[in-house]
């Protein structure tokens, strides 16, 4: 048998909690409604704006990309001054895009290809102290500032550069250690030079790898 419930008089009379709750919400945004009016505004200006400068970000990031293709046509095509100076506008132009550090070392090695060693130096410490995190693009990039410095006579700058390569497994391992070896007797250290000679031959003796001063 289910029981009654027995309801008061008292309880009838009682505030609707849900209806008390929407009568306050309602005057708190009567009372703040320029405030929150504001708000919601500034939230949307903010949206808005990010939204801008992504699609900025993103157009200027394509047109980085498209540009550096054309520089590379014209590199591999052999114009190499027209490439070096669309690689230097990428550099200029787009500066905290990425393929714009990419720029950077074609630049540099197009300079190295012309005999401009310092410039090349210039731009290739400008490209390694940037954070291209590719290690095969940065030990192409100390192989050719270690050559460049080597050109420049600068002896112990192309050693520090080009120690950095003289590690198994690099590519760039015998012709690092072959510059490594002329900069020390360039130095006078001819003990170190010497072992540096007998390590290279030791090597070719057991391969066929050839050695190529440039």
């Amino acid at each position: 048998m289910s029981k009654k419930v027995k309801i008061t008089q008292k309880e009838l009379k009682g505030p609707d909690k849900f209806r008390e709750a929407i009568s306050n919400a309602v005057v708190f945004i009567s009372d703040n409604y320029n405030k929150l009016l504001y708000a919601l505004g500034g939230i949307i200006i903010i949206l808005v704006a990010a939204f801008v400068v992504i699609s900025i970000f993103e157009s200027q990031k394509k047109e980085a990309s498209s540009k550096f293709k054309e520089a590379l046509d014209s590199y591999d095509n052999g114009k190499s001054e027209e490439g070096l100076g669309k690689f230097l506008a990428i550099r200029n132009e787009y500066p905290d895009a990425d393929i714009s550090k990419i720029a950077l070392y074609y630049a540099a090695t197009i300079n190295y290809d012309m005999g401009k060693y310092d410039e090349s130096i210039r731009l290739l410490n400008d490209f390694l102290s940037s954070d291209v995190k590719d290690q095969t693009l940065r030990d192409a990039a100390y192989l050719t500032h270690g050559l460049s410095s080597f050109n420049e006579r600068k002896w112990q700058e192309a050693i520090d550069n080009l120690s950095k390569l003289d590690k198994v497994g690099s590519p760039y391992e015998n012709q690092a250690k072959l510059h490594i070896g002329l900069s020390l007797e360039k130095l006078g250290r001819y003990s170190e030079a010497e072992k540096i000679y007998k390590e290279i031959l030791s090597k070719q003796s057991g391969g066929s790898q050839r050695l190529t001063v440039e």
